[in-house]
């Protein structure tokens, strides 16, 4: 256990013999697990399978408290959970070794599912794939859809970790409804498609700015994504924006968004109000000067200086705020439903432009409107564009020997999901 950051520790509430009496159980194991300041691999096994035998009986937790405490610290790291708190302790151990952010998430959504875990009167483990569908519609009534995706990985992966652990200790793994095959249904998301005028008559022109344009980015291009640094629009700056054009700077060099008359109306309002009001700031005494270096997409309260960007979180938080008084559906509105009506949109103004109707039956001009599309978006590195330029050539020359590579299949991917939509559409 030395060489773990985290270490369990554990508390006899009743007394030994009280406790023997209670739980059958070998009695040298039992004194061992009880009395040692520190388990060896061996003895944790032992614990796993002691706590796992008993794991419907209710009496557990009242005669036994286990809890993780941080050594770096020495402080207790896990809270006490309502219900069924030496598995989850276990459970959430099993991640003590899969770094702090892993962590902290396990430890979170042992919490989330609680109260859902009292209505079922059951262990998350022991749900059916109804339940876990049930739990799934529990969760959307509070969180986005993507939280709701990360909070089942979690569980999908903790359940995938405890079974792996039972077999190690000879006990009977879980047949339940936690398995790949639900991870996969339950990350697949809904995509609603958002059609440009809508984007202007009934978001940008009826939410209050700044965070209307959050959509309008999104829809131009502008990528969202979990690591803050790489995050587009969390690092736009006020200086970025000059007469009605926006420089992103993206992981493949700045590129150029043009807005037209009507975007620019709503960019250059969100810009003015950042300006007078020094943002969202709901603190008077918190107020911020605005300069050219601002961010454009600022916190609603000052908590650190300097201002860091704005977390993937955060967008996802006011996409749903938005879509709530927009939809009356907090879940209608995310980015990639926001990103994806983008793309498709961009690529029926391509080739419209070019033949008069976004109807086109070659599958050619398709694919290079969307080349100009990765272009356009950032998406590719020039060298990945030019190996996908040749991959796609290479398809159509019928060469047998061709590679696929990630612009390729992206295209591919691409074309079948606009074939998709506009089938649905024209429907």
């Amino acid at each position: 256990m030395g060489k773990y950051k985290y270490e369990l520790v554990l508390k006899n509430k009743k007394g030994l013999e009280e406790f023997k009496n209670v739980f059958k159980y070998n009695e040298h194991i039992l004194a061992t697990l009880l009395l040692s300041p520190s388990l060896t691999p061996k003895e944790l096994g032992e614990l796993y399978k002691f706590v796992f035998s008993n794991i419907n009986n209710h009496q557990l937790d009242n005669y036994i408290e286990i809890s993780i405490i941080n050594k770096d610290k020495n402080r207790i790291f896990s809270p006490r959970y309502e219900i069924f708190n030496c598995v989850k302790q276990l459970i959430l151990f099993t991640q003590s070794t899969k770094g702090v952010s892993t962590f902290y998430g396990a430890k979170r959504v042992l919490e989330d599912v609680i109260p859902f875990e009292k209505r079922k009167k059951k262990l998350f483990l022991h749900f059916t794939k109804d339940e876990i569908e049930e739990l799934r519609k529990f969760f959307l009534e509070k969180y986005t859809a993507e939280t709701v995706t990360t909070k089942f990985s979690y569980l999908s992966k903790l359940s995938l970790a405890i079974n792996n652990i039972l077999k190690d200790v000879g006990l009977d793994s879980y047949n339940n409804g936690w398995s790949r095959k639900t991870q996969k249904v339950v990350r697949k998301r809904k995509i609603n498609i958002i059609f440009y005028n809508e984007l202007i008559s009934k978001i940008l022109a009826k939410y209050p700015t700044p965070d209307n344009i959050i959509p309008l980015l999104i829809f131009k291009g502008v990528s969202v994504t979990r690591k803050v640094e790489n995050s587009e629009l969390s690092h736009l700056k006020i200086r970025d924006y000059k007469n009605g054009c926006l420089t992103v700077h993206g992981q493949y060099g700045d590129r150029k968004i043009k807005f037209t008359p009507k975007e620019k109306e709503y960019m250059d309002r969100a810009i003015s109000n950042l300006r007078i009001t020094g943002g969202q700031l709901d603190n008077s005494k918190n107020k911020i000067a605005v300069t050219d270096d601002s961010y454009i997409m600022l916190p609603k309260r000052i908590i650190t200086t300097p201002i860091p960007p704005l977390s993937k979180w955060v967008i996802d938080k006011r996409l749903s705020e938005i879509a709530t008084e927009i939809y009356g559906d907090r879940t209608y509105l995310n980015k990639e439903s926001i990103y994806t009506s983008g793309q498709l949109d961009y690529i029926n103004n391509w080739l419209m432009d070019r033949y008069g109707t976004p109807d086109v039956d070659d599958l050619q001009a398709v694919e290079k409107a969307i080349f100009s599309l990765f272009k356009a978006f950032g998406m590719y590195s020039q060298e990945d564009l030019e190996l996908g330029e040749k991959q796609m050539d290479d398809f159509w020359h019928d060469r047998k020997d061709k590679e696929q590579g990630k612009v390729y299949k992206a295209t591919k991917r691409i074309t079948a999901l606009r074939k998709q939509l506009m089938n649905k559409i024209n429907q």
